[in-house]
């Protein structure tokens, strides 16, 4: 995948250390940037920070990120776990703005499969913020988001998400076939481009009272 940096990410500072570290991420994740915990740099480099999310754990989303730590499809994942660090979403056709969660992000991630990034809701639902897969067409997508389903069945723990590509690189897939492939994978549209799979969960609930 080819990622545009933004043009400060080529320019040396005294912090320069810090910002190769985070030009590294950029290339390999394309979603973001690890941030030290010091909102300075942001000056430095000129962002403005559009969100912040300040994520605690919520005993849905450690319940839920347990269940997929044990699941034995997530071990040909090259990292699946919990990252804690200033993390910076950004698009890269917004330029110098940016989304921020403080705390741990859950990440699953392997570079010749996909990018998936979840995080904790303050109203117990789970955040698929991020579901990249890069080898399309293989059933992975799928397959992920089957496993999500049944794990949020099992425990009772929704999962919620607003449509789109989080670091607007992905010009080949509209909002409106994202959303009839999550339609397709069990979600409803809640709002605009917010979706979840209450109704999901709700329906497997009833059918086994």
């Amino acid at each position: 995948m080819s990622i545009t940096l933004p043009r400060w990410a080529n320019k040396k500072t005294e912090s320069e250390s810090n910002f190769l570290k985070m030009r590294n991420n950029i290339k390999q994740f394309g979603t973001g940037m690890f941030l030290p915990n010091d909102d300075s740099l942001f000056d430095k480099v000129k962002f403005k920070v559009i969100k912040r999310t300040y994520s605690e754990h919520t005993e849905e989303f450690d319940d839920f990120t347990d269940e997929i730590i044990k699941h034995d499809y997530f071990k040909q994942f090259r990292t699946v776990g919990f990252e804690d660090s200033n993390y910076a979403l950004y698009n890269l056709l917004r330029k110098n703005k940016c989304e921020l969660i403080t705390g741990a992000i859950f990440k699953i991630h392997d570079p010749l499969i996909g990018n998936i990034t979840l995080y904790s809701n303050n109203d117990g639902t789970v955040e698929l913020y991020r579901l990249e897969i890069y080898k399309r067409r293989n059933g992975y997508g799928t397959e992920i988001l089957n496993i999500f389903n049944q794990i949020s069945c099992d425990i009772d723990v929704v999962i919620s998400l607003k449509v789109g590509s989080p670091d607007g690189s992905d010009f080949k897939i509209s909002n409106n076939q994202r959303i009839m492939f999550y339609k397709k994978n069990g979600f409803n549209v809640v709002k605009g481009i917010k979706m979840n799979n209450m109704d999901l969960v709700n329906n497997y609930y009833k059918s086994v009272a």
